[in-house]
């Protein structure tokens, strides 16, 4: 019986088994295999066919080629798992074939078989690549067994490829993740010195990655920082009591590696670091390798924190402190005077006809008017002054170091002086003047509440007297009726409940004695009060704007005066004057 009859034979002893479980071929197919495309080349057609049959039967896909030229051409257009090569071919013989397909289908597994038992044959085939090598005859199970093992190594292989492709993409994905992160991470050793650091440090601190390491940590921290930092990059600890969201300052490159104390220009950051043990062991239980931190550059949130602190303290039409600032800047300097037995001086300003201004020119001249005034009067104060505006025309001026009156007197009467000068706003000429209220501690109070208020009485004494002035506090004025600050309210009801009378007082010619005229003069007749002079409300109707509907009454009430009491036509000719 020759070879093929041999294998055609096994075959067909096969076919009438079982194919169940206990089938000793089915035990030899690989479970992690599955059906494989395998090529067969043998130039006997009995043989490949036969081959070809029982592959089919076990779920392979089989195709046939006669020698090496069909073979390569098969290989040209097709892929497959496995080739069967006989050795022994007319042409092209297998191991010919053989290095062809490990020069251009490396990816391809090969078992070479042949009749021939030398020794030199299967070592020529193996060190060629080929997977297996069978001598014929052999049995199916032979072949079986034989295949099934390269197909499973071919598995193994593919599964090691998949992985280490995944193992290559996962570790491409991490080092994009780490070199473009918005973060600078970094590793220390054991003695703080860096071993790694992302690209980002270039873009934070300026310094390219291969100048920070090997460098020591501390030599990024300004030196009157290192005591407090020194245990937080350097981080040994773990777990939640890690560093954490801790902020520092690092010296960018632009100062050089800090080698002494000195101006530095320096970039706050946040900080989150831990320690990093060796294997089998964590904090305490294990060799300490160093330092895994991220610090984030935080100079935008720091200069958002600075604009919004700003805004909180500060005048955003004049750039002054707030109210919120000055009564802060006025409690320091009574905590600091009450410390060192010492005193200051508080002035309340309000500028004269602001509301005039205003109405007049509108609200962009007003506001450029602050402006320059608010310039003005800073070229009159220390780094240690406080010029704040309180808002709308009222400022106040806080003088630590001023402890004589005559001092803040002075310094008052040069500011009256600087406005008497006409201001150029916005093509307009405006003059500014402004109603200076002067208050001492501890003279005249020794509580934010009693300054402010005396300062103010005294600033409202200068606008009842005649404005463009200053006046000190004295315990007199407060005797002075406050009315000013209900006087808005006082006057609306005045107005509503006919507490305001026009009087026309008779004018005549001198030589005559004859009628001339009449002046219209206003009283208001205060419920509680009495009569109330003009000089005592018109001001603050004025700087409240109630004198436009002030005005309009008096001049409707004078014509109505008029039409009672001037009907004769003797006083056709008659003048009646009206101060507005």
């Amino acid at each position: 019986m020759n070879e093929y009859e041999h294998l055609i034979s096994l075959q067909f002893d096969n076919t009438g088994r079982d194919q169940g479980a206990g089938d000793p071929a089915n035990d030899l197919m690989p479970e992690a295999g599955g059906p494989a495309r395998i090529l067969i080349v043998d130039d006997d057609v009995r043989m490949r066919e036969s081959v070809r049959d029982l592959l089919e039967m076990h779920g392979h896909s089989c195709e046939l080629a006669a020698g090496g030229r069909q073979a390569l051409e098969l290989l040209a257009r097709d892929s497959f798992d496995l080739a069967l090569l006989d050795i022994a071919m007319p042409g092209m013989s297998g191991v010919e074939l053989l290095k062809r397909i490990a020069a251009d289908h490396p990816d391809l597994s090969v078992i070479m078989v042949s009749g021939e038992t030398s020794f030199e044959n299967a070592t020529q085939a193996l060190r060629l690549g080929a997977a297996d090598f069978l001598r014929k005859p052999y049995s199916p199970a032979d072949l079986l067994c034989s295949i099934d093992s390269v197909l499973h190594k071919r598995c193994l292989q593919q599964a090691v490829q998949q992985m280490n492709a995944r193992l290559a993409i996962s570790e491409e994905r991490h080092r994009f993740i780490i070199e473009n992160s918005p973060d600078i991470i970094y590793m220390l050793d054991a003695e703080g010195r860096f071993t790694f650091v992302n690209e980002r440090v270039e873009q934070v601190l300026g310094y390219a990655r291969d100048e920070i390491i090997g460098r020591h940590f501390l030599e990024l921290v300004p030196p009157e920082d290192h005591e407090r930092v020194a245990w937080v990059i350097n981080e040994r600890r773990t777990g939640k009591r890690a560093s954490q969201e801790v902020e520092l300052r690092l010296v960018h490159k632009s100062s050089g590696f800090v080698t002494r104390s000195g101006s530095l220009h320096t970039v706050p950051v946040e900080l989150n670091a831990m320690g990093v043990y060796g294997k089998g062991g964590g904090e305490g239980s294990g060799p300490f390798l160093g330092t895994y931190g991220v610090i984030r550059d935080i100079s935008a949130r720091k200069r958002s924190e600075a604009l919004i602190n700003y805004q909180l303290n500060h005048d955003l039409l004049t750039g002054l402190p707030n109210r919120a600032l000055f009564q802060d800047r006025l409690q320091q300097a009574i905590s600091r005077a009450r410390r060192e037995r010492s005193g200051f001086a508080l002035m309340f300003l309000d500028m004269d006809r602001f509301k005039a201004v205003n109405d007049s020119y509108g609200h962009l001249v007003g506001d450029a008017l602050l402006q320059t005034v608010a310039r003005i009067m800073r070229s009159y104060v220390r780094d240690s002054d406080t010029l704040a505006r309180l808002g709308g025309d009222e400022f106040t001026l806080l003088l630590p170091q001023v402890e004589q009156v005559a001092d803040a007197e002075r310094i008052a009467r040069k500011i009256i002086e600087r406005f008497r000068e006409p201001l150029d706003i916005e093509g307009h000429e405006l003059f500014a003047s402004f109603s200076i209220g002067i208050a001492m501690y501890p003279e005249h109070g020794t509580t934010e509440e009693e300054l402010v208020r005396h300062a103010d009485l005294a600033m409202y004494h200068v606008k009842k007297r005649s404005r463009r002035g200053h006046a000190v506090y004295e315990p007199s004025m407060d005797a002075v009726p406050a009315v000013h600050p209900a006087l808005e309210s006082e006057l609306r009801k005045a107005l509503a409940g006919r507490q305001l009378e026009v009087m026309l007082q008779p004018q005549q010619y001198t030589a005559t004695g004859e009628l001339a005229g009449a002046e219209a003069l206003l009283r208001w007749h205060h419920p509680e009060k009495g009569l109330v002079m003009p000089g005592d409300f018109i001001p603050f109707a004025e700087e409240s704007g109630l004198i436009v509907e002030l005005g309009d009454w008096v001049l409707r009430e004078t014509c109505r005066l008029i039409g009672e009491r001037f009907r004769d036509p003797a006083h056709r000719d008659l003048v009646i004057s009206v101060n507005v």
